[in-house]
């Protein structure tokens, strides 16, 4: 109830400072498409951005989401009975964003944002490996490249056309991940498995840092950055396998964040008509090790070494709209999905078209993944994901959207193990 009147009291606040206020309100539904009917995601939002001018070369912003989401948790009675309904209707409100900005912070051309912030680095469309302040957001997998806000402080100088960057972050934040988070951790199924996170611990020597450096080269939006930190997704660091009889009969799993700097490289630009970007991360990881268990009669342990050298991943990607028949095409090629190291880098082709009809009223899209394996496997192309969606306009600032997603492979393809999660979705949005 408290989350309800802090969102209402900034409604009334809006219209007494003349904050300005936008945001959107969102259904979102998904089932199964193996015939089982079976509903597998539920979502309600209420999103509020909300920003004031607070004075000469000072304002604030803030992104509040109020978010229904999942399905009923009740098995008795009595928790049907309760005052508090998150059992029969589970929702959140987050602070997606907020933060203060200051301009002209003690010298000209010096810009200050401090607090919870989204930083977006990097020219490739969602698959950036130079991306790596804010911790991915995969909650929904419809959503890919999503990223959460993290609390830092980002300090930008102006120097004609260049920029100077540089980017504290106070405290990790690790990644949110997907409801079948078994496919990036393929662990041997019907095993009983107990894991253990371990997070860096809250002190300065893990804070992380990043620079940037910006500007415009031979027509093109250039960039050179430099990260320190950690890497949000989790690496298996322990593994122990429990054998009392020879048989595995279980596995425990201590998992925990590489540290990681990356050096990446960034230009977007145009060719005529043609909108070209390129995007590179030369990553090197501090060496990590490690150990396996194995619990039997016969005790043993082995070492080894998951990251010790440098990998690189990059994208390279172009768009264009085709004048006569009105269809916009943008293909990428990508070395290193977001979950992907060192000798676990994969090669893919990403492509997107679409064509809007009846006064861009309806538009159809066509969306996919390939990946592809030049290292001589079975399969050139082990595995593939297919997104079709028509999106329908009906009324200003207003869209229906229904779409679905399939996945297939082969046996040691990327979706390997989500090949059966196909699913449809609707989605209906009014923006205000």
């Amino acid at each position: 109830m408290k989350k309800l009147v802090l969102v209402v009291c900034l409604l009334m606040a809006g219209r007494v400072w003349a904050l300005d206020l936008n945001g959107y309100l969102k259904t979102d539904w998904r089932m199964r498409v193996d015939g089982s009917g079976q509903f597998t995601y539920n979502e309600n939002d209420f999103d509020l951005k909300l920003k004031s001018a607070l004075g000469s070369g000072a304002s604030a912003f803030a992104d509040l989401e109020l978010k229904n989401i999942g399905f009923s948790t009740t098995t008795n009675l009595y928790s049907l009975s309760l005052y508090d309904k998150t059992r029969v209707g589970p929702w959140t409100l987050e602070l997606k964003e907020g933060y203060l900005d200051l301009t002209g912070f003690l010298l000209k051309g010096l810009d200050l944002r401090i607090g919870k912030q989204r930083l977006t680095w990097g020219t490739a469309d969602r698959l950036n490996p130079t991306d790596n302040i804010n911790p991915l957001d995969f909650s929904d997998i419809t959503d890919l490249g999503k990223r959460l806000g993290t609390n830092s402080i980002k300090a930008t100088y102006y120097l004609g056309d260049c920029y100077f960057q540089g980017v504290y972050v106070p405290v990790f934040v690790p990644a949110v991940l997907p409801s079948d988070y078994q496919s990036m951790y393929p662990f041997p199924a019907g095993i009983p498995l107990s894991d253990t996170l371990v997070l860096p611990t809250t002190n300065f020597t893990n804070s992380m840092f990043a620079l940037k450096a910006g500007g415009r080269i031979f027509g093109f939006d250039s960039s050179i950055s430099y990260f320190y930190g950690f890497d949000n997704i989790p690496a298996q660091k322990e593994l122990t396998y429990v054998m009392p009889t020879g048989t595995l009969a279980g596995l425990g799993v201590k998992l925990e964040y590489p540290k990681i700097q990356t050096i990446g490289l960034d230009a977007a630009g145009s060719i005529g008509d043609v909108g070209i970007w390129a995007e590179i991360g030369y990553t090197i990881p501090e060496k990590f090790d490690t150990i396996a268990y194995i619990i039997s009669p016969l005790p043993s342990s082995n070492t080894g070494t998951l990251l010790q050298n440098p990998y690189t991943k990059f994208t390279i990607g172009a768009d264009y709209t085709f004048p006569v028949v009105g269809i916009y095409a943008n293909i990428q090629y990508c070395h290193g999905f977001f979950d992907e190291r060192a000798n676990d880098i994969r090669d893919y082709l990403v492509a997107e078209v679409e064509r809007k009809f009846f006064s861009d009223k309806l538009k159809i899209a066509l969306a996919g993944f390939l990946e592809m394996d030049f290292r001589g496997g079975a399969h050139f192309f082990p595995s593939f994901a297919f997104y079709p969606e028509i999106s329908y306009y009906p009324f200003e600032a207003t869209e229906i959207l229904l779409g679905a997603y399939f996945l297939d492979s082969w046996e040691n393809g990327k979706f390997y193990l989500s090949r059966t999660s196909d699913e449809m979705y609707l989605k209906i949005k009014y923006s205000f």
